[in-house]
Formats: C-alpha cells, sequence, structure tokens
C-alpha cells in the first residue's frame, strides 16, 4: 500500500510493530534512541568526545536500515535514514545554537511527502513544534502541532502531536484526526518508563480504541549514550517523525540494557548486549532476538 500521507505511515507502522509477522515486532530494533541529552558534566566515560556518523541496523531477517549523520562547525545540520528503498532526510536550521526549523522529507516509492516545522521557545525550553505536510508539488495536506511540558525539575515528561486536516464543510478550519502521545519518567539520568499512546479520532459509530505501547527500562550500562552530541531540541522535535526508532529514548545518558514491553495484552522482555571502545562509546549492540546495530563515529 502507498503511503499518500505521513500520519498514515505512523500509523501503519504502529499497526506494524504489534503485528505478530511484523519485523519489529516488540524487539529491540525498535528501541534503539536517535537522540540523547546533551553532556551534563557528569560524564562516566571522560575523555574524548565523539560524534555519531553512522549507525546500520540489521534486523533479524538480515535486511538493513542506514542512518547517516552530518555536521558542520560541531554542529548537527541534517541526517538521513535509508531503509528498505525508501529515504527520510532531516534539515535542521539554526539562529546561533538554537534550532529554528526543522524539514523532514520523506520519499517512499514516487510519494514524497515535506513536513515543515517551526520551534518555539519559552525560557530556553522548547515548548512547541508546529508546521504543515506537503506533498512534493507543495499541496497542503495536513498540519501538525507538536507541545512539550516539562515537571517541575526542568524535564520532559509529555510530548504530544495532533495531526490536522481541513473541514471539508468549514474551510479554514482544521480539526484533529490523529495524536500521538509520549509520557516519559527518569530514575536520575536515565528514562525509566515511557507510555506511547496513538489515536485515530472517528465520528459516531464508528470507534477505532487507541494502542498503547507501555515499555519500563529495567537496567543501564554505565557508558556513554552514541546520540549525546545532538541537541535536545532535535530530540524532542523529532520524536514522533521517527517512530520506527523511537527516538525518545536518546534522552537517556546511558544505554539500556534490559527491558519490558506491553502492549495489546501481550508482554516480552529483552536484552541488549554492547560492545565498547576505549572511549567508553558503543561500537556494536545485539539484541536478544538477533538484531544489531553497528556504531560509527567522527571527532
Amino acid at each position: 500500500m502507498k503511503k499518500t500521507i505521513q500520519v498514515f505511515a505512523i500509523i501503519f507502522s504502529v499497526i506494524t510493530v504489534f503485528s505478530c509477522e511484523s519485523k519489529r515486532d516488540l524487539n529491540g530494533d525498535l528501541l534503539f534512541g536517535l537522540n540523547p541529552t546533551e553532556d551534563d558534566g557528569n560524564d562516566p566515560q571522560p575523555g574524548t568526545k565523539k560524534y555519531l556518523k553512522k549507525i546500520t541496523a540489521t534486523d533479524s531477517d538480515g535486511e538493513q536500515s542506514v542512518m547517516i549523520y552530518n555536521y558542520e562547525n560541531g554542529k548537527l545540520i541534517s541526517a538521513k535514514l535509508e531503509e528498505e528503498g525508501n529515504t527520510e532526510d532531516f534539515s535542521l536550521t539554526y539562529d546561533g545554537d538554537v534550532i529554528t526549523k526543522l524539514v523532514v522529507k520523506e520519499k517512499e516509492g514516487s510519494d514524497v511527502i515535506i513536513s515543515y516545522l517551526d520551534l518555539i521557545y519559552n525560557n530556553g525550553k522548547l515548548t512547541n513544534a508546529s508546521g504543515k505536510m506537503e506533498t512534493e508539488g507543495s499541496i497542503e495536506l495536513m498540519r501538525n502541532e507538536t507541545s512539550f511540558s516539562y515537571n517541575n525539575s526542568g524535564i520532559v515528561n509529555k510530548i504530544e502531536t495532533l495531526y490536522k486536516m481541513e473541514d471539508i464543510d468549514n474551510p479554514g478550519q482544521y480539526i484533529t484526526t490523529f495524536s500521538m502521545t509520549s509520557e516519559v519518567l527518569f530514575n536520575s539520568n536515565n528514562i525509566s518508563s515511557w507510555k506511547f499512546t496513538t489515536e485515530t479520532i472517528s465520528e459516531p459509530p464508528i470507534t477505532i480504541p487507541p494502542i498503547v505501547l507501555l515499555t519500563k527500562f529495567n537496567s543501564y550500562d554505565n557508558m556513554k549514550n552514541p546520540y549525546a552530541s545532538f541537541p535536545e531540541a532535535f530530540t524532542l522535535a523529532s520524536t514522533h517523525f521517527t517512530t520506527s526508532t523511537n527516538s525518545l529514548m536518546g534522552l537517556s545518558q546511558n544505554n539500556y540494557k534490559t527491558a519490558a514491553i506491553e502492549v495489546m495484552g501481550t508482554s516480552q522482555n529483552i536484552t541488549i548486549n554492547y560492545t565498547y571502545d576505549n572511549d567508553g562509546y558503543p561500537t556494536s549492540a545485539t539484541n536478544s532476538d538477533g538484531s544489531t546495530i553497528k556504531f560509527e563515529y567522527t571527532n
């Protein structure tokens, strides 16, 4: 089935995640994070700081996906995901050291969807990321609005994205058709639980129940998260655009080793083993289902 708009792709990806025939069903390939927190001065392995250059993920069937990161003067400026012949490009715009815009271009076959996000801050914290989604021919398909909430300590605890389409009966008015919500709890510098909910808004008599994925992270290593060089705003703003890799996990300082996952009455425990270089960065990770990830860095 062709992907006509990104929100449908998100729905399908979530359903696929939980399908018993999915190549990613409840496994660690889904949980390798994309964007962690920046250095807080409590580095468990002080030394050379490296920037993630490339990750190569191989699933248990031998199929690969590759993500490449590009930098300019020490800043992440773009990233590209290639997976099963499809691509996803991320482009960042800065004002000084602050990310102000994020553009996500997805290509699947002949379908191209471009999402534009403007990032808004309050007292240095990202509070909103909103914009529109267009075809390559600049035909607007949908609008998206993401809000970020923080606890009293200034740590993010909720991300909510609303996808809105124009009301055909009231031109110029937009109604929410789909939502994605991430609720996060931390234990010290690492995520302890993550509740991810997707909901399709329907009108009676049609009722579509929400899909809820709850992951509890039971143990971490004391080594460096390979994505720690990425700015937090990119981590947060791209969270619901990178559901296949669950980018939010990058907010942890360290690398999780075990996790328990529950969804739609099904549960599974996973274990991940890492190898590390002399600077405390993972060079590879192997999940208990046989999938692997290889990490490459640049200084």
